[in-house]
């Protein structure tokens, strides 16, 4: 199964949250940050990555004791000028979005970066281009509202607690936008956090994790592509798991793969480790 990687040693991680600035204007008013900036829309300053409801929330201007307030009529823009840290030639600089709610277009200095319509997905994009200065990151979350509005097959199956049943066509929650099962405050916005993180030495790409028990034998595969940055030298690579004061290790072997869009020539590397009599888990109640 596809894996997500939580860190690797070395690698030094800054969660963008100071400086954010948040406005809404109607949907569809603005179709880029530089029409945007013309329109010389006033913008608030936000302790961010968080929804538009906690953002307003935590500046005084709603709550769940005001009148309702539709989230998804309206597009949001969230703003951030921040300087990159300096990195080297053996440094990827990453700018990652760990989730971006719901639909999402995501400019930096002006140019499209990325666009997201699944709020469960993160994403990641390497700017060693960067020029070196402030830099202006721009995030626009479009209208729910007038996306749902486009004209799609019936569902077969009506859902009650669900008010607007064309919500199945997107990936986000149906927190906020059930009446009656959850407080009307629909998640819109960078819900996970913002980061840039600088990665020495490698490059890490199609990680994939594979388990599986026989008996009271277990075994893990572990795949992943390593490309070493500047000129540092991949020497080995180890598959090691740890528990308690257990440690279990198993050297990872490889292969040369020319990569086509690339200069640098990457190393595919595998490992299985298999590890006897392990304690099984299984399920204590219904579920």
């Amino acid at each position: 199964m596809p894996a997500r990687l939580k860190s690797i040693a070395g690698h030094r991680r800054h969660v963008l949250t100071a400086g954010w600035e948040l406005c809404s204007t109607p949907p569809g008013a603005y179709d880029g940050p530089l029409k945007l900036a013309a329109a010389k829309i006033a913008w608030l300053s936000v302790h961010a990555p968080a929804t538009v409801a906690e953002c307003l929330r935590e500046a005084h201007l709603w709550s769940l004791d005001e009148p309702q307030r539709n989230f998804d009529s309206e597009d949001w823009w969230y703003r951030l000028r921040f300087t990159p840290p300096p990195h080297g030639a053996h440094e990827d600089l990453v700018l990652g979005f760990d989730g971006l709610a719901t639909v999402a277009d995501v400019w930096l200095n002006g140019e499209l970066l990325l666009t997201s319509d699944n709020m469960f997905l993160a994403h990641e994009r390497v700017l060693n281009e960067l020029r070196a200065g402030e830099s202006e990151l721009v995030i626009r979350c479009h209208a729910l509202d007038r996306l749902l509005a486009a004209r799609r097959p019936r569902p077969k199956w009506r859902t009650p607690m669900v008010q607007e049943q064309q919500l199945r066509w997107f990936r986000t929650t149906l927190l906020g936008r059930t009446p009656g099962w959850s407080p009307p405050a629909a998640a819109v916005g960078p819900w996970r956090p913002v980061w840039l993180e600088a990665r020495a030495y490698i490059r890490l790409a199609d990680l994939a994790v594979r388990s599986g028990v026989h008996g009271k034998q277990g075994w893990l595969e572990v795949e992943a592509t390593i490309t070493a940055l500047g000129n540092a030298a991949i020497r080995d690579v180890s598959l090691i798991v740890t528990r308690g004061s257990l440690r279990h290790v198993v050297a990872m072997a490889r292969r040369l793969r020319n990569d086509p869009n690339s200069d640098d020539n990457s190393e595919a590397h595998f490992g299985r480790l298999e590890i006897a009599a392990v304690e099984l888990w299984w399920p204590h109640t219904h579920g």
